[in-house]
């Protein structure tokens, strides 16, 4: 839960809680320096097992390591796209790991680029965070937008932030694997060695 500024959740928040809450703080600081950048995740099974042992929600539990996993931390949120001014034809496919992923599309907005595609997965489920999408370059921000579909075909979209220029031609986009901010598929799609979508020649 998200509160404003000024307000207070609910409850007593005590000195015992406060002990324990700059503990977790500490725990927090020092996994980020063990991690080093890396995506540090204990697995599904450890999670489980954690869940039955300390009496903890397991989605809760999959949600906060999720959560320490992501690389980088997600401290800023993506703008709301605004002001669309053209939409620009990408059509790049890559097949591998039995995969076939096409970038269909991107919507150019003033301050954001939506970018599309096209997942086909058969047997497998794209989560949410599941896939990350990253751009060459530097000073560009991407998260994972929605995913949609079924029957192992996914639409799936990125909100990239500054815009990205009109002309894509020379731009390389990559996917790697992510984390999942959801409980986990039974058949979680898993990407392998990240696809890289290469600059289109001229």
């Amino acid at each position: 839960m998200m509160f404003r500024g000024g307000e207070e959740p609910e409850g007593t928040y005590g000195e015992a809680a406060m002990r324990i809450d700059r503990e977790i703080c500490r725990l927090v600081a020092e996994r980020d320096r063990l991690a080093a950048g890396e995506r540090l995740h204990p697995g599904a099974e450890r999670v489980l097992a954690w869940s039955k042992e300390f009496g903890v929600g397991g989605l809760s539990l999959r949600n906060l390591f999720a959560q320490l996993a992501a690389t980088p931390r997600l401290e800023a949120l993506p703008p709301t796209p605004e002001g669309l001014r053209r939409v620009l034809e990408i059509m790049r496919r890559v097949d591998a790991n039995g995969l076939t992923v096409t970038l269909t599309h991107c919507m150019q907005y003033v301050n954001a680029s939506v970018v599309h595609c096209e997942i086909e997965a058969p047997g497998r489920r794209v989560a949410y965070g599941s896939v990350v999408l990253e751009v060459d370059g530097t000073g560009y921000e991407s998260r994972h937008h929605h995913a949609q579909g079924g029957g192992g075909k996914w639409s799936a979209a990125f909100v990239i932030w500054p815009a990205l220029p009109d002309d894509l031609r020379e731009v390389t986009f990559t996917m790697r694997q992510g984390v999942a901010m959801e409980p986990p598929a039974e058949t979680p799609l898993e990407i392998g060695d990240p696809l890289v979508f290469r600059p289109v020649l001229k």
